[in-house]
């Protein structure tokens, strides 16, 4: 079927608004790239919080679906103009969030491809960040 799997360099930028502070962080991971039936799967290990996480990012029909697994489990779904639920579990217990995407902008171009989402975070109906995130896969 022409599928393969790439290794791709991974550059993320994200962005936090707290309270009125600004946070940017910079992260550099080396990954892999399948693209099945127009979908596109990119995959990393990361670590956070002290612990190592296997992230997979799923892009296509419009959205971007973020997976982490590790210690614990985070889900989180990105469709402009939507509000979805996440999962957010940690080894202390499961905390309820929803996602209100603001925009999500994927570009691709043969292996290279370019994400950015803006979105904001709330947990029980109130607001606690405003996040943006920036990737270049190469």
């Amino acid at each position: 079927m022409g599928e393969k799997i790439q290794r791709v360099k991974i550059e993320m930028t994200a962005e936090q608004q707290t309270e009125g502070r600004r946070e940017v962080s910079h992260y550099h991971y080396t990954g892999t790239l399948l693209i099945r039936n127009e979908i596109v799967y990119i995959s990393y290990e990361e670590e956070m919080e002290g612990d190592r996480y296997r992230t997979l990012l799923t892009c296509g029909d419009g959205k971007l679906t973020m997976s982490r697994k590790g210690s614990g489990r985070q889900r989180m779904e990105f469709v402009p103009g939507e509000r979805r639920p996440a999962v957010y579990e940690t080894p202390a217990g499961t905390l309820p969030l929803e996602v209100l995407t603001e925009e999500c902008i994927m570009e691709r171009d043969g292996k290279e491809m370019d994400i950015a989402v803006g979105y904001e975070l709330f947990s029980g109906g109130i607001a606690m960040a405003r996040h943006r995130l920036f990737m270049e896969i190469r």
